[in-house]
């Protein structure tokens, strides 16, 4: 924990040496849309939240720009706000979308060959990704308080998940016992020392890129095990945390069983047409937890 108290800090993190540009398609237009009222309730949150944003860097108060998307103010469990911009009816429709593919369910499966288990949450996830400065203008959102510029990647942008999914894909290359979907990424090994072995080489490598962890979503039991000049011992909380942890990677948000049948243009309606080449897959249910 100690080694890599860093990546654990309660910040925004900053990735290093990538950054994502976003390109629009050849004669497109900039679209600017006035900014949508927010009810009255929560609107001092809302200013709250703005402020922050560029207390910490992630927004940049602007005076003018050709974009202007209206901003969509989403409560969390907390009370909290969380600011999304509305760019389906501004960039979205002219962006060139990065085509780069999330994991597959089958690749999931094939990565997670080992029995013992961690699950770790990256912190504010494409927010941790900036933004290079050509591409900034287009991220400009329009709000009561006026015009502010992301600086970092920001939901709600079509091109998002699959520019964080290359970026963490390009973080994690070379690593074994690794699979990465967006912001969860498990851990894997067949032995409880090959899995700390790969667990501390993911720590390792985020540290190096400058990245953060949600430390609530880290399960203590697991940190004590890699901390420095402690005996290893593995007991009985440690057996819990991998069962919870165990528990996680096959829930059904995460793992779903597939059922192969013979693709037939008579399917019923619950069935889905593979790729051409490919069978056809019926949703059967959800993998039970053990």
């Amino acid at each position: 924990m100690d080694k890599h108290s860093s990546i654990f800090q309660d910040d925004w993190g900053t990735l290093k040496d990538i950054k994502a540009r976003l390109n629009v398609k050849p004669g497109s237009h900039p679209k600017f849309c006035k900014a949508r009222p927010v009810p009255y309730a929560i609107k001092p949150k809302v200013e709250d939240e703005l402020d922050r944003l560029v207390g910490v860097g992630v927004l940049t108060k602007v005076n003018y720009s050709e974009w202007g998307t209206p901003i969509v103010p989403v409560m969390k469990k907390d009370g909290s706000v969380r600011l999304c911009g509305d760019f389906k009816v501004t960039l979205n429709p002219v962006l060139e979308v990065d085509q780069y593919p999330l994991p597959r369910t089958a690749d999931i499966f094939a990565s997670l060959a080992g029995q013992k288990f961690s699950k770790l949450d990256l912190q504010h996830a494409y927010l941790q990704m900036e933004v290079e400065e050509s591409s900034r203008d287009l991220l400009t959102i329009n709000t009561e308080k006026g015009l502010y510029r992301f600086n970092r990647l920001v939901y709600g942008v079509a091109s998002a998940p699959a520019m964080w999914q290359r970026a963490m894909d390009t973080v994690l290359q070379g690593l074994k016992g690794v699979q990465c979907i967006i912001d969860d990424m498990l851990i894997t090994g067949s032995t409880d020392e090959e899995h700390l072995q790969n667990l501390e080489a993911v720590l390792e490598r985020l540290d190096r890129y400058g990245l953060r962890l949600r430390k609530d979503k880290f399960l203590h039991p697991l940190h004590r095990l890699l901390e420095k000049n402690r005996k290893w011992e593995w007991n009985g909380d440690c057996a819990r945390a991998f069962a919870e942890v165990k528990k996680l990677v096959t829930s059904n948000e995460v793992l779903t069983h597939w059922v192969v049948c013979h693709a037939s243009p008579h399917k019923p309606n619950n069935q889905h047409q593979g790729w051409p080449g490919e069978p056809a897959f019926l949703h059967a249910r959800p993998v039970a937890s053990p």
